[in-house]
């Protein structure tokens, strides 16, 4: 009988043994499977706590079966279970006050916990066979490691493998202590599995407690390895900062921190701009247009003494700060000319334009650059190399921008002088027509088209202006003719924004029926500029609105890029010579032989000559002797209006 109960009490502890191992693989399963969403201490907190109610569990149970067994007496029980008890309570208060505070999540702790508590109530009170116990734990152990056995080959985690091998090894332990109950006798074997138990789950526990000081030693050296990587990133940050990471020259913030903190060190400060590589760059690719901004970098760098600084300003603007005299500067102005005169960056000739600026105490980062910027367009604007800041490019640039504004309101105002400038015959001289002339009267001061036209055109503004001009002068022609002069012509100048423009013939075909002129009284004149970027769309539009009776004359011919290329393939009516010609005659005979063939020339083209600018007896006399068409200036007529010419016309007849 006694035997029978050393070896119930033997299965009771090792079913004890197989439940908490059971639950621990559980929590194992829990970690494993929810990694990331699970905090660690909580976790440690989770398997203490359940430890601490499994052995109280576990007195309790023992002590019971001891107590029905008559194997203790009465006061033994009552004293240990009251302790028993108090530690439980303790742990249950502990646990819900953990909970409610938020300091101990309840997962996986809890559902572990109640199964646990009210299996071991069923197990009390219904009296379960201990043999049934047994098998039921051992089979919960053994679902339970299987479980385990997955994840330890599904992660290969070093830690899940041990706690595997742990499993294991006390599965095979408690076998072998079976084995060999009869060599060794139901006590000892007893006290085996009693110091087993304890073995086993203060083991668990320390593993438990291992693994997850490997965790934190892996997360110092985590956080070892992201402090190097932030360490890195933090200087890789400070370069980025302070240098241009495609040339590795020094950027924007560290030029203006150089000139804040050391600008008593430099006297000039320098701009070089490489002009149109925007468009190279769109030619070539945005990666050899770095590798060439790169060589750019390097020779620049290469030019410099120690006394220098150079920056990379934007995409194809390099600054450099100079501590030197005016002359060295100059010399250094021509060696970076020579250098982009004698290199091909990766076979691409490119050009610098260069502006300098003196650098005073009174100038701050902002004044600095714009000086800079100021010097540039007026280098570029003018076709220079190289230029020093004046106070007149501010100024200028104020004017421009005043203008800029009172244009966009004159657009709508519509303040304009329309005025007419003779065209004569040299053949009876007598009028044949006029050209259209526009002035602005802005604040009682009249500004001619040759200054406000191309802000007009920056601004998108021509368009408008354009239209008032044509429809002014149509509503001229309908005066004139009215009166009786309906072979009189007018010469309109066309911007080539014009032309480009949308629906251009319709609207001068709708202005011509509103007005009810006639085509053939209308000159259009054309500059060689409009005709340089789209020869081919300008040459329709001219025949478009030829075929409908309108004449096309080439202004300002012999200026700029003026090509015979334009003869052989537009059909001109008329050919303008600039003034520029008559200017120098009858003194400069090389434009004498000149203008002799290009007349000659027009005249077996069939295209009319009409020469502007004639302002005395001389130039007048010298291109009649030309056998030229027409002609107008000062020698006749100054631009009048509307009415004096009128009164000429009258007085001319």
């Amino acid at each position: 009988m006694h035997s029978i109960l050393v070896n119930d009490l033997q299965i009771i502890i090792a079913s004890l043994v197989f439940a908490a191992l059971s639950a621990y693989n559980f929590f194992a399963f829990s970690e494993f499977s929810n990694h990331n969403k699970i905090d660690e201490i909580n976790f440690i907190d989770n398997i203490i706590l359940f430890s601490m109610l499994w052995i109280i569990n576990s007195i309790f149970i023992v002590l019971t079966f001891l107590y029905r067994s008559v194997l203790i007496n009465e006061y033994i029980f009552f004293i240990v279970f009251i302790l028993s008890l108090i530690v439980a309570i303790t742990i249950l208060i502990a646990s819900i006050n953990f909970i409610k505070n938020k300091k101990l999540k309840a997962f996986p702790f809890l559902p572990v916990a109640i199964i646990y508590i009210l299996s071991s109530i069923f197990v009390v009170l219904v009296k379960v066979p201990i043999h049934l116990i047994f098998d039921i734990t051992l089979y919960m152990y053994i679902t339970a490691s299987i479980i385990y056995v997955i994840f330890a080959f599904r992660f290969r985690k070093i830690r899940i493998q041990i706690g595997l091998i742990y499993n294991i090894g006390g599965i095979i332990t408690i076998f072998f202590v079976n084995i060999l109950e009869s060599l060794l006798g139901s006590y000892a074997v007893s006290t085996i599995y009693i110091a087993l138990s304890v073995f086993l789950n203060v083991g668990f526990f320390l593993f438990y407690c291992e693994l997850y000081f490997m965790d934190i030693k892996e997360k110092i050296n985590n956080i070892e390895y992201k402090n190097q990587q932030l360490t890195t990133a933090k200087k890789q940050i400070q370069k980025l900062a302070f240098y241009d990471p495609i040339t590795l020259l020094k950027n924007v913030y560290t030029l203006k921190e150089d000139l804040k903190s050391n600008q008593d060190n430099f006297n000039y400060v320098m701009i070089v701009n490489i002009e149109n590589f925007k468009s190279y760059n769109n030619l070539i690719g945005y990666e050899k247009g770095n590798y060439i901004l790169e060589e750019v970098a390097s020779n620049l760098k290469s030019l410099l003494s120690g006394e220098e600084e150079i920056y990379r300003f934007h995409s194809d603007k390099f600054i450099i700060l100079i501590n030197n005299n005016e002359i060295y500067v100059l010399n250094l102005i021509n060696r970076i000319i020579s250098l982009f005169n004698t290199n091909l960056f990766s076979n691409v000739s490119l050009n610098p334009y260069i502006g300098v600026s003196q650098l005073t105490q009174s100038k701050d980062f902002n004044s600095i650059i714009r000086e800079l910027e100021l010097t540039s367009q007026y280098v570029k604007k003018r076709r220079l190399s190289y230029c020093f800041y004046n106070d007149f490019f501010f100024d200028d640039f104020k004017y421009k921008l005043m203008l800029e504004t009172d244009l966009r309101s004159a657009v709508i105002q519509k303040p304009w002088l329309l005025h007419l400038q003779p065209q004569i015959s040299f053949k009876d001289n007598k009028i044949i027509g006029a050209e259209m002339l526009i002035r602005w009267k802005n604040n009682d001061t009249y500004i001619s088209p040759e200054t406000f036209i191309p802000i007009a055109e920056e601004l998108g503004l021509i368009n408008e202006i354009g239209d008032s001009i044509i429809e002014t002068a149509f509503l001229y022609l309908r005066q004139l003719n009215d009166l009786g002069y309906d072979k009189i012509n007018i010469s309109i100048n066309l911007s080539p924004y014009q032309l480009m423009a949308k629906k251009f013939t319709e609207n001068i075909m709708i202005k011509a029926k509103k007005f009810s002129i006639k085509p053939e009284n209308v000159t259009f004149e054309i500059t060689e500029s409009s005709l340089i970027h789209n020869i081919e769309k300008v040459n329709r539009i001219m025949s478009e609105l030829q075929d409908m009776g309108f004449y096309f004359s080439l202004d300002d011919f012999g200026k700029g890029y003026s090509s015979l290329f334009y003869f052989t393939n537009l059909n001109l009516d008329e050919v303008k010579f600039d003034k520029t010609f008559t200017h120098s005659l009858p003194h400069n005979e090389k434009n004498l032989i000149l203008l002799n063939s290009l007349t000659e020339m027009c005249r077996k083209l069939n295209v009319k000559i009409v020469i502007e600018g004639i302002e005395n007896e001389e130039q007048y006399s010298c291109f009649k002797r030309m056998n030229c068409d027409y002609y107008q200036g000062y020698y006749f007529s100054k631009p009048i209006s509307i009415d004096e010419f009128i009164d000429l016309l009258k007085q001319s007849n």
